[in-house]
């Protein structure tokens, strides 16, 4: 009786152990897998409704994010507008004449310089491809600045006069220097003055030769005085 309980004994742990052994097994390889599959899908949910709130977000600041490009492109084109396409003497001689004509200044010599680029730089332009997506590209617009260097006789309201139409003039120039001293013979002011002129390439505006017909040619002074 007592062989017989110990062998009933052996076999109950014998299963006990099989079955055991069994949710193991199941667990490391049924359970375990299913686990972390489940948490890699909770992952990618969660990382896809993120990207679908982004998405939502961006299209509802759709229309805001179109009108701040719009923006910035209008912003750039009016800094781009004060610049001319190019610089050359026939122009500044008739900006030159303009300036004599309109203040009663005189100035009887002119120097210029050959163009140099002051600096060049990537401009980003955003527009919208055939499959409706925003894409960013770049184009290279250089800055050129050349000088014109002259001699004057003004009096002081035509100096101030003067700096008013460099200052105002609807393309970019300013003054590198300026000399004066009294003038014994006419009771006003002598000088030297040096403009820098700006011009920029590469935004696809042209340069367009002025119109010179309107100054007199032929004489002592090709400033028609």
């Amino acid at each position: 009786m007592t062989e017989k309980k110990g062998s009933d004994l052996k076999v109950f742990f014998v299963v006990f152990v099989l079955v055991i052994l069994a949710a193991v097994l199941a667990y490391s390889y049924l359970y375990m897998p299913k686990v972390e599959e489940r948490d890699a899908l909770l992952r990618e949910n969660h990382a896809l409704e993120t990207r679908l709130i982004e998405l939502k977000n961006m299209a509802v600041n759709e229309q805001d994010f179109i009108n701040g490009i719009n923006d910035s492109k209008e912003s750039i084109q009016q800094v781009l507008n004060n610049y001319s396409a190019g610089n050359t003497p026939e122009k500044s001689i008739m900006m030159i004449n303009s300036l004599e004509n309109q203040i009663g200044i005189k100035l009887p010599s002119l120097n210029f310089s050959e163009p140099s680029i002051v600096t060049t730089v990537d401009m980003p332009m955003v527009s919208q491809n055939e499959e409706g997506k925003y894409v960013t590209s770049y184009y290279k617009v250089s800055l050129l600045q050349e000088t014109l260097s002259t001699n004057y006789k003004c009096d002081y309201e035509q100096l101030k006069k003067l700096i008013d139409f460099v200052n105002d003039y609807p393309e970019r120039m300013n003054i590198e220097s300026i000399t004066m001293a009294y003038d014994s013979t006419t009771g006003g002011l002598k000088g030297s003055l040096v403009l820098n002129l700006y011009a920029v390439t590469g935004t696809g505006k042209e340069y367009t030769a002025p119109d010179i017909s309107g100054l007199s040619l032929g004489t002592g002074n090709i400033f028609g005085q």
